[in-house]
């Protein structure tokens, strides 16, 4: 943990020097990095103290995406996943289910901004494992009615997200969503 607290000491004194007003892509990868160390301290925590450093991940993840967007680099997809992966854990822990609805969210964009159908089926997947986690996290309450409601929620969303990407491939209308 020792590495792992001095990482996350110098990004947050790099922030300092990569303002968003000196240096956006700078200070977007630094964000980044400091999400990523503080993730990776969650892994190895228990307690608060995971969900504290979670927390920070996931507030880190969403600086960069403020000054990233898809048209940026290929920063902006792990990026996204990573805030994604936060917020399910914090969830998870937390038995948070506001956390596991905002991963549901930010993997349905993923799914909806990637033009690769292996990728596509992929993030689908993920959608669907979001959705099991936040009926896991109704059933472990005894929520069993809320339980089975959030998986046919899920496949809901993850059906409809399927159907516009079908629509945005093959309707003329829609062609300035294809990249």
């Amino acid at each position: 943990l020792d590495d792992l607290d001095r990482a996350i000491d110098a990004f947050e004194a790099a922030l300092a020097v990569r303002t968003l007003e000196a240096d956006r892509a700078g200070h977007g990868a630094t964000q980044s990095n400091l999400g990523t160390a503080y993730r990776a301290r969650a892994e190895r925590l228990q307690g608060r103290a995971a969900l504290d450093d979670y927390a920070d991940a996931a507030a880190a993840y969403r600086a960069a995406l403020s000054v990233w967007t898809a048209e940026f680099d290929g920063h902006w997809l792990g990026a996204k996943l990573a805030l994604a992966v936060c917020l399910e854990r914090l969830g998870d822990r937390a038995g948070s289910e506001r956390e596991i609805a905002e991963a549901i969210s930010t993997v349905r964009r993923l799914v909806l901004s990637t033009e690769d159908r292996a990728s596509r089926a992929h993030w689908l997947g993920r959608l669907a494992g979001e959705g099991d986690a936040l009926a896991l996290a109704r059933a472990r309450r005894g929520e069993i009615a809320g339980a089975l409601d959030a998986v046919a929620r899920t496949r809901q969303i993850a059906g409809s997200t399927e159907l516009a990407l079908a629509a945005i491939a093959t309707d003329p209308g829609l062609e300035s969503l294809r990249r």
